[in-house]
């Protein structure tokens, strides 16, 4: 079936549902619990973001030069978690949304900024800002995580589940409009 023919919502809802489900398995796969943000070793640093890039690569981008927004994106997922455990090690739980916010925010940036190489339009500064903005707020559950006690790694699946389905759809959105 072209996608011509299926309502947009349903598109952005399918896209959702499959960066939602990317980001929980990828975090139940390659993160260790309960030691993120503060001790994650660099195998699951490393690969955590393959399953999202990859994703994002290969439904809607499908060119050959996006295959260097997947290194971008792991960058991305690197720099976020090193903004995020930074901030983290200098508040530890006193302030949770500003360690996830802010991991959120680069995160968001930096993922963009790595889909600009697909698209150079998305270099103009709406589509930055409105990932930082994206990312920020979709990281809030993140913050949860942090404050409960006991920590319970489906709380932690659940909160990045959520950030890569708003990030991952903002980039199919943006994208998909962009080839039109």
């Amino acid at each position: 079936m072209k996608s011509a023919t299926v309502p947009a919502e349903l598109r952005y809802l399918g896209a959702a549902m499959a960066f939602a489900a990317c980001g929980a398995l990828s975090a139940a796969l390659f993160l260790r619990f309960p030691d993120w943000p503060e001790h994650q070793g660099p195998v699951g640093g490393l690969v955590f973001p393959l399953p999202f890039a990859l994703l994002c690569t290969l439904s809607f981008m499908r060119a050959r030069r996006a295959l260097l927004i997947v290194p971008a994106m792991v960058l991305a997922w690197l720099a976020a978690n090193a903004v995020a455990a930074q901030i983290y090690g200098s508040y530890g739980v006193t302030r949770p949304y500003l360690v996830a916010c802010m991991g959120g925010v680069v995160g968001g940036f930096i993922v963009t900024l790595s889909a600009s190489i697909g698209r150079l339009r998305l270099l103009w500064p709406q589509y930055p800002i409105a990932g930082c903005a994206i990312g920020g707020l979709s990281a809030v559950p993140i913050a949860f995580y942090l404050q409960s006690f006991p920590p319970h790694p489906l709380h932690l699946y659940l909160a990045l589940a959520s950030w890569q389905a708003a990030m991952g759809t903002y980039l199919y959105a943006i994208w998909i409009n962009e080839a039109r």
